[in-house]
C-alpha cells in the first residue's frame, strides 16, 4: 500500500514538472510565430493542463514544433491519467480486501485455496 502511493505522489510530481516545462516549450515555439494564440507563460500553461486533461481547448498550437510538442504532451498527460486510475484502484481494492478478511476472521469463515474469498 505505501509503494502505490509513493507511485500515485510520484505521478502527480511528474504531470506537475510536466505541466511547466511543456508549458515553457509550447511557448518558446509558438510566441514568435505569425498568428499564433499562444503568445504568453499564462497562455501556455493553460493550454497545457487542458490539452494534457480534458484534451478540449480554444488555444491551438500553430507550428509544426508547437504540434510535435503539444502531441507529446497528449500522451504524457492521458498516461499519467491512466496510471493514476490504475493506481487507485488497486489501493481500493487492496483496502477492501483487508476488511473481507477481517470480517473472514471475526465470523470464523475459513478462506477458499483459490482465494476467492
Amino acid at each position: 500500500m505505501k509503494q502505490t502511493i509513493l507511485i500515485f505522489c510520484l505521478s502527480i510530481f511528474t504531470f506537475i514538472c510536466m505541466l511547466f516545462s511543456a508549458s515553457w516549450v509550447i511557448l518558446k515555439c509558438e510566441e514568435n510565430a505569425p498568428n499564433a494564440n499562444i503568445t504568453t507563460y499564462g497562455d501556455a500553461l493553460w493550454w497545457t493542463l487542458n490539452v494534457s486533461s480534458v484534451g478540449d481547448t480554444s488555444l491551438q498550437p500553430v507550428t509544426n514544433a508547437g504540434k510535435i510538442v503539444g502531441a507529446v504532451i497528449i500522451f504524457v498527460g492521458v498516461t499519467i491519467f491512466a496510471l493514476n486510475t490504475g493506481l487507485l484502484s488497486a489501493f481500493f481494492t487492496s483496502i477492501i480486501k483487508k476488511e473481507q478478511e477481517q470480517i473472514s476472521k471475526q465470523l470464523k469463515i475459513p478462506e477458499d485455496k483459490d482465494g476467492s474469498n
